[in-house]
């Protein structure tokens, strides 16, 4: 899906539409990493994770990577939320299961997302990352 762009005051690029739950290929290369941060050669999937009101105001989003490799699943539970295919709303571009790793939240600006979105969580599937992400915050639930 094309995104809309738009310039605001200041030259900054701003996406208009971002909402929670939404999944958008994003750029963020080995050289804007340091140590296990994640990092790819190529856009990979990141699950938008901040409220709606934060991509409207800023144009940043709180996002988590996304990864198909879901063999982890077990070792990092509390905190690495297993998708499996019924979560996503028409997704044809998530057709395989996938982990969300909520222990890598990140702000990224507007302009990393490159394509998008590109799926839709259920709002099960938001709730169980949203425990993921109360866990690694430390927040009671």
């Amino acid at each position: 899906m094309e995104i809309k762009r738009r310039l605001v005051a200041g030259g900054v690029i701003r996406v208009e539409d971002i909402r929670r739950g939404e999944v958008y290929q994003v750029n963020v290369t080995p050289k804007h990493a340091v140590g296990s941060e994640q990092h790819h050669d190529k856009p990979t999937p990141w699950l938008i994770v901040s409220a709606d009101v934060v991509s409207r105001r800023f144009p940043i989003v709180l996002a988590a990577p996304l990864t198909s490799q879901v063999a982890n699943h077990e070792k990092f539970r509390e905190a690495r939320i297993h998708l499996p295919l019924d979560s996503w709303v028409k997704s044809k571009a998530m057709n395989h299961e996938s982990l969300v790793l909520t222990e890598q939240i990140r702000v990224l600006s507007h302009e990393r997302l490159v394509k998008g979105p590109i799926a839709t969580l259920t709002d099960s599937a938001m709730a169980a990352v949203e425990a993921g992400l109360a866990y690694v915050l430390g927040i009671p639930t």
